[in-house]
């Protein structure tokens, strides 16, 4: 069987129930296949191999994000993580899919897309009991997990009183280098259908280090105004979008009295990046794609404003080129007016 789209899409309230059985299913029907080793006994139907409220301790857990899996349309498994935003060592907590449709690409896919989720993770870690063999291959030879540890009656789970098939289980980790971190390579106009990811984007910056951005701006409002116009482009790993910013030839910038040029302009605005992915270089990449798509429509330069105190812009805006012409006072803060010529060149 082969799906020619699997994606990942967050689990809401009323999925939950759903959630819970198909986990339970596909457990019980993945322990009868690898021959539970109780006296040679296959699981008993009234009896559960994950329980109800060990689903639910994963799905409540402050830190957790679940996810359906949908192929071509259809459920059929889910993912809960466990994200730690301080350490990034993040724990895979349950991936589950339809016994109907193992041996069709999907746990692998799923996996990939988890890593590119979470670019920034140092370690993952997941568990498993020692029996479940398809899934220490999973794990170890299609994922690139190792095992580091083996709990058992004389080395328990310090965490664990009570595990789903007793006390052996299987810990695993894989340490992510920077170089498994996938990149992110689509770049487009944002549609219509992206307005709720814009708007999550914006508030996931809102309140960071250096960001002068409140409650109300960047708003809904502004995101309408650059859908509507065709004005917002956007950066994307699959289908998630990691990065934005606003492009416009009619702008309050063209007031200011310290551009060489004037000829062919266009204003770069918020400009803004997933936190998740910030420090790989991604603002720059997002500049690059957006001067080609401008130097593609016949501007010649780019004007924009950085806040003055926002270190990390500014030496973005450096290293991409930019240079700073002057300060200014707008919107209540303090700007430096930066202005890059576009070469005819530009690549994407």
């Amino acid at each position: 069987m082969a799906f020619k789209n699997i994606e990942l899409r967050r689990l809401q309230g009323d999925e939950r129930e759903a959630f819970i059985k198909m986990n339970q299913l596909a457990f019980r029907i993945g322990a009868v296949g690898e021959s539970w080793p109780q006296d040679g006994e296959n699981v008993p139907q009234d009896e559960e191999i994950i329980s109800r409220e060990d689903i639910l301790q994963s799905l409540d857990a402050p830190n957790a994000e679940a996810f359906n899996i949908v192929a071509d349309g259809k459920v059929v498994g889910g993912v809960v993580v466990q994200i730690d935003h301080e350490t990034q060592h993040n724990s895979l907590d349950l991936l589950f899919v339809d016994p109907e449709c193992h041996s069709a690409g999907i746990g692998r896919a799923v996996w990939k897309m988890i890593e590119a989720k979470y670019p920034q993770t140092v370690v993952w870690e997941t568990h498993t009991p020692y029996f479940e063999t398809r899934n220490i291959h999973f794990y170890v030879n299609k994922c690139g997990f190792h095992i580091v540890e083996f709990f058992n009656p004389k080395h328990p789970d310090p965490h664990e009183a009570d595990t789903p098939g007793g006390e052996l289980f299987l810990r695993f980790e894989k340490e992510m280098k920077r170089g498994d971190r996938p990149s992110p390579s689509g770049f487009r106009p944002a549609v219509a259908e992206d307005r709720g990811a814009i708007q999550a984007l914006y508030a996931s910056v809102k309140g960071t280090a250096f960001c002068v951005w409140n409650d109300e701006y960047p708003g809904d409002d502004d995101i309408d105004m650059d859908l509507a116009n065709g004005n917002l482009l956007v950066l994307t790993n699959g289908a998630e979008i990691v990065g934005a910013l606003s492009v416009s030839d009619e702008n309050e910038l063209d007031t200011l009295n310290i551009w060489n040029r004037r000829d062919a302009v266009a204003e770069i605005a918020r400009v803004c990046v997933l936190p998740a992915w910030q420090g790989n270089g991604l603002a720059g990449l997002l500049l690059k794609r957006a001067e080609a798509w401008l130097a593609a429509k016949g501007f010649k330069t780019v004007h924009l404003l950085v806040e003055r105190r926002h270190l990390p812009a500014i030496k973005t805006y450096l290293n991409a080129g930019y240079e700073i012409m002057g300060r200014c006072s707008m919107y209540g803060h303090e700007y430096y007016a930066c202005e890059k010529i576009l070469p005819a060149n530009t690549e994407t």
